[in-house]
C-alpha cells in the first residue's frame, strides 16, 4: 500500500537536471528529524524539505548568476587598458573565456600585465547583478524565515500533542449504557 499523505504530495517540484534521489534523501533526513505523527506533521516535513532544497538552489542560482557576468565583468576591466594596438576589451574578455588554450593564455598574460585579478573580475560581476543578488538573498531570507516558523508551529504541536490527555472515546464502553 502506498503512503496516502505521499500520494496527496505528489512528487517533487524539481527543475530540469536536479537530482530526485537527493531531494529524497533530504526529505528522509528532515522527516527522521521531525519525526512526524500526524498528517500534518508530514506536511510540515514536506514544506521544510521544500523550503531547504529551494535554499540551495537559489544558492546555487547566485553562483550562476555572477558566473555568468564574469566575461561582461572583465570587458568592463580591460576598457582602461585597451586601444587600438592591444584590441577591443571584449575581444580580450571573449578570448580569455574561450576554450582556446593558445588565445585564453595571450588573454591571461595581457590581463597580469594589467594586474587584473580573479578576485576583481568576480567582486565587478556581482556588482553587475547585485539586483539580482538582493532578490535572490531576499528570496533565500523568506526561505529561512518559513522554514523557521514552521518549525516553531511543528514544536508547539508536539509539545501539545505530548502533553494532552489520552482522547476519551466517543463510544460507550462495554456494558454501560449511553
Amino acid at each position: 500500500m502506498t503512503d496516502p499523505a505521499a500520494d496527496l504530495f505528489g512528487e517533487p517540484a524539481l527543475i530540469k537536471g536536479e537530482d530526485k534521489e537527493r531531494y529524497m534523501r533530504l526529505f528522509a533526513m528532515v522527516e527522521a528529524d521531525m519525526k512526524p505523527k500526524t498528517f500534518l506533521d508530514r506536511m510540515m516535513v514536506q514544506e521544510q524539505t521544500n523550503k531547504i532544497w529551494e535554499e540551495q538552489r537559489l544558492r546555487s542560482n547566485a553562483a550562476a548568476l555572477t558566473e555568468g557576468a564574469f566575461p561582461e565583468a572583465l570587458e568592463i576591466l580591460l576598457r582602461p587598458f585597451c586601444d587600438i594596438t592591444t584590441g577591443t576589451s571584449s575581444a580580450i574578455a571573449r578570448n580569455y573565456y574561450s576554450g582556446d588554450s593558445k588565445t585564453k593564455e595571450g588573454a591571461a598574460s595581457f590581463l597580469a600585465k594589467c594586474g587584473i585579478t580573479t578576485a576583481q573580475i568576480q567582486a565587478k560581476a556581482m556588482q553587475i547583478n547585485s539586483g539580482g543578488h538582493q532578490t535572490i538573498d531576499r528570496m533565500i531570507n523568506n526561505r529561512e524565515n518559513s522554514r523557521r516558523g514552521l518549525r516553531k508551529e511543528f514544536e508547539r504541536r508536539s509539545a501539545v500533542n505530548d502533553n494532552a490527555p489520552a482522547r476519551v472515546s466517543d463510544e460507550p464502553e462495554e456494558g454501560t449504557e449511553s
